[in-house]
């Protein structure tokens, strides 16, 4: 499964093209976002300017993509996560650690950009589209 960070979605929308031609060649069957995406997607959303037109466009991307939740093992992995990156001092927010764990607990790879943060996670498999 091909996991979309946010910012890959957002670079989606806006149409960025490397990220466009990876994602429609990509199996449809094989992308998903996970809970915490969808709600920083809804978070985004609400706090632009165009805020019925943002909410349309995210709901139609969110009703083409697969929706995972996070379950005990993901709840399990952000704690290993967490605390692993505590003790080596190199902390990153608890939404991108969660995000981190859905993937980790399902075995899947994470597409983004923000390499600075799960770059940190080990053994998070990651693709970046943009670059």
């Amino acid at each position: 499964m091909l996991v979309l960070d946010t910012d890959t979605v957002i670079y989606y929308l806006r149409g960025v093209p490397s990220v466009v031609r990876r994602l429609l060649a990509a199996d449809p069957a094989a992308l998903a976002v996970t809970r915490v995406n969808e709600a920083e997607l809804y978070f985004g959303a609400y706090y632009s300017r165009r805020v019925r037109k943002n909410l349309g466009i995210i709901q139609e991307f969110l009703g083409n993509v697969r929706i995972l939740d996070i379950d005990a093992g993901a709840a399990e992995m952000f704690g290993k996560i967490k605390s692993d990156l505590i003790r080596r001092g190199e902390p990153i927010p608890d939404l991108d650690i969660l995000i981190a764990a859905v993937c980790l607990a399902g075995g899947h790879t994470l597409i983004t950009n923000n390499m600075r943060h799960f770059g940190r996670i080990r053994g998070l498999m990651l693709d970046n589209w943009v670059a």
